[in-house]
């Protein structure tokens, strides 16, 4: 009887310890994961879009919401709507008074804020504290692509959750002071971003469900007096709500801008993360959302949720018992369709989590089985959350220079930024879409952007702005560069290294662009961009500012024959290096290309035949590639020389040569599919009589490998991180 009584103690004794393991294992797991959103939270700033949001901040703060003119933008038609004009000016102000490193702290407390809510939402709705922080995980790898972006969209995510926590999930009927709440956090909602449709939306849905089910109900004679009451708290929540919405610059007119920025996105194929919907069979790409861990999450969601919803009604029916909140179901539905629409709703798996919770209090699942499987779960979704989710793309480096800067001013080429910046040149600015904030924020109103994220400009721009960067003709046959005169550019950025995009990613390289064109002067010239001024009167003021900051740092510059690169590394070569034109060690590269260990000579000069063709000395780098063939008659490693080669006598406007390049590197190795392709492009180059294309063509080709790019920009001595639009 002792020995059974003994056994028996311990069986009971083993399920307990595997409930608790599960938990630790879960709460664990949780706490990686929220640890590692706040350190990228935390981090430096890397919103494209965070720029241009300062930038009317700034305005909103001198001229309250309702501006007379854009001046950030010298494409724009009309004033800059208030859609997000209070989040604008908050964020403004926290820069201007703490600095951006207030922002930093600013955007962790408001993502700790949010799963702080979303785990008492999901507590409260479960009375379970690690299924709570099992959902809250799932919540945040689904959602950290848009957790992880310091924009006016995460007061949405957080408004979303507060005003659920008040009139959802919660066993007593709707209270006044929390309609009140509800009402206010709405009121709030509609001047922070034009999200707040959401809002009234969900409550609308909540109680149309309770009204639904009360009917249903009713029939049977089971709809109980509190029932009734709820939902009729809930209509009268969602009318009181849709009426404080109205409380903004715009008045009910803001409703409908929601809707309408998604279209406009939409028609803009470089947009990748704002509207694509969520693509149930095709696998994810790593680099662009729906990232593999939301993929996967999500498709765990769309399994799970049905299962979960006939198992309870089952268990309803079959115990003659309540089931869960119909309003909780019908916005579970809400969440599991909205992807779909875009997946910038990921986040909206939050209704189908809290669905999931409610059902798991009325009917759990033995939490012997299910805290062990919850720990694999959460703990798989802490290495997804690392490895898998919006955190790899938008996470800091861990060291600690690059932590310690407030924000990656390379990202921006802002060597050629802060050119324009410290030389007081005026007028309008074409430049890559994604700088656009970041070049208002910094330059605007002297240098006024063309496209930014805000899309305060017609439709057409972009559509311009595309052919412009891709050197396509338009429909009728006209060449790309001729709308840099429509749009009256002055100051022309170009960036990049010639390498292929990334799949999904729109053209980037520019650097070179205009570099034939006789209307263009060049102004700067660095290692991964350029700057071009358009030959014209009116930019005579321009280009006396920019001889007179030249010649205060004593670098050579020639008012009628622009920016001379050779010069400069000849002259000037402790400014070359500070500001992005020469790498860090090139005394030393120079040096190496003469000493007497063969390898060591032959490394040099492919470093510098690179960094010469990049800096567009195309004949620099093809003497030291000759020189280098000399000694070394055989293929390069990887082709390098010969690809340089070819890309050197095309730029050069010399087909003939580049083809010739090409057919010495056949006759040495002929089965290379990349020397076929060089063939084909040289070809095509001769053939083609036409300037335009000629031009587009030697644009558009790409000799660079990823690896080769990664060179340039490891001896790049950084872009400083300015942290006020005084400094200089």
């Amino acid at each position: 009887m002792a020995r059974g009584a003994e056994h028996g103690a311990i069986r009971s004794e083993q399920p307990g310890r595997a409930v608790l393991c599960g938990a630790i294992g879960v709460q664990m797991a949780f706490a990686g994961i929220v640890g590692l959103l706040l350190f990228a939270a935390a981090g430096p700033l890397a919103t494209d879009d965070l720029w241009w949001h300062l930038s009317l901040g700034r305005l909103y703060a001198t001229a309250g919401p309702w501006l007379d003119v854009d001046t950030r933008l010298h494409t724009a038609l009309a004033p800059p709507r208030p859609n997000a004009w209070l989040f604008d000016l908050v964020l403004s102000q926290i820069a201007e008074r703490g600095g951006l490193g207030a922002l930093r702290a600013f955007h962790a407390l408001t993502v700790g804020s949010i799963l702080a809510l979303v785990w008492l939402l999901l507590h409260r709705a479960s009375r379970s504290a690690w299924l709570a922080s099992s959902g809250a995980a799932l919540f945040a790898a689904l959602s950290a692509y848009r957790l992880l972006q310091l924009r006016p969209s995460l007061f949405t995510i957080l408004a979303c959750a507060a005003l659920l926590l008040l009139v959802m999930g919660s066993d007593r009927v709707l209270s006044g002071r929390r309609i009140a709440l509800a009402a206010l956090v709405c009121a709030l909602w509609a001047n922070c971003h034009p999200g707040f449709v959401l809002g009234p939306a969900l409550l609308a849905v909540a109680a149309a469900a309770a009204a639904l089910s009360g009917l249903l109900a009713g029939w049977s004679g089971r709809w109980t007096p509190e029932s009734r009451t709820q939902a009729l708290r809930l209509a009268g929540t969602c009318v009181l709500a849709t009426l404080a919405s109205g409380l903004n610059p715009d008045g009910f007119a803001a409703h409908a801008r929601y809707f309408g920025a998604g279209v406009e996105s939409a028609s803009s194929a470089f947009i990748v993360d704002e509207w694509r919907a969520f693509d149930a069979f095709s696998l994810p790409q790593r680099n662009l959302p729906a990232t593999p861990a939301a993929w996967v999450g999500f498709w765990a969601l769309l399994l799970a949720t049905p299962w979960v919803t006939a198992r309870t009604l089952a268990l309803a029916i079959r115990r003659r018992a309540s089931a869960a909140d119909p309003a909780l179901l019908a916005l579970a539905l809400v969440g599991l369709i909205a992807p779909f629409i875009a997946v910038r709703f990921l986040w909206l798996s939050l209704l189908p989590l809290l669905w999931i919770a409610a059902c798991w209090r009325l009917h759990p699942i033995d939490p012997r089985r299910a805290a062990p499987a919850a720990a694999v779960v959460c703990l798989a979704l802490l290495a997804a959350t690392h490895q898998a989710s919006g955190w790899r793309i938008l996470a800091p480096r861990f060291d600690r220079d690059s932590y310690s800067r407030h924000y990656d001013a390379d990202r921006y080429y802002a060597h050629a930024l802060w050119f324009l910046m410290d030389s007081g040149v005026e007028g309008n600015l074409f430049h890559p879409y994604f700088m656009g904030g970041f070049a208002g924020y910094w330059l605007a109103p002297g240098l006024r952007t063309m496209v930014d994220g805000s899309l305060n400009f017609p439709t057409g721009t972009l559509e311009d702005y595309t052919r412009i960067m891709t050197r396509q003709r338009g429909m009728d046959e006209s060449d790309p560069a001729a709308l840099l005169d429509r749009y009256e550019i002055d100051f022309f950025v170009g960036v990049g290294l010639p390498i292929q995009p990334a799949p999904g990613r729109p053209w980037r390289y520019s650097t070179s662009h205009l570099e034939r064109s006789p209307d263009w002067i060049l102004v700067y010239r660095g290692l991964r961009s350029a700057v071009y001024m358009r030959r014209d009167p009116r930019n005579a003021p321009n280009l006396s500012r920019i001889a007179r900051a030249y010649a205060a740092a004593r670098v050579p510059f020639d008012p009628v024959t622009g920016f001379d690169v050779a010069r400069v590394l000849d002259d000037a070569i402790g400014w070359a290096v500070e500001h992005g034109v020469a790498p860090i060690d090139y005394p030393d590269l120079l040096a190496a290309t003469k000493r007497p260990a063969a390898g060591l000579r032959h490394r040099a000069r492919d470093r510098l035949a690179w960094t010469h063709a990049v800096l567009g000395l195309y004949g620099s780098s093809l003497e030291i590639d000759a020189a280098d063939q000399r000694e070394r008659p055989g293929l390069s490693p990887d082709g390098a020389r010969e690809r340089r080669r070819v890309w050197n006598w095309l730029r050069l406007d010399r087909g003939d040569r580049a083809l010739e390049e090409v057919g010495r590197w056949i006759a040495r190795d002929g089965e290379d599919p990349l020397v076929r392709q060089l063939q084909e492009a040289a070809t095509h180059y001769l053939q083609t009589e036409d300037p335009s294309e000629r031009n587009r063509l030697a644009a558009m080709m790409t000799p660079f490998t990823r690896r080769e790019g990664g060179r340039i920009k490891a001896v790049e001595l950084p872009s400083p991180s300015r942290s006020r639009r005084e400094q200089g």
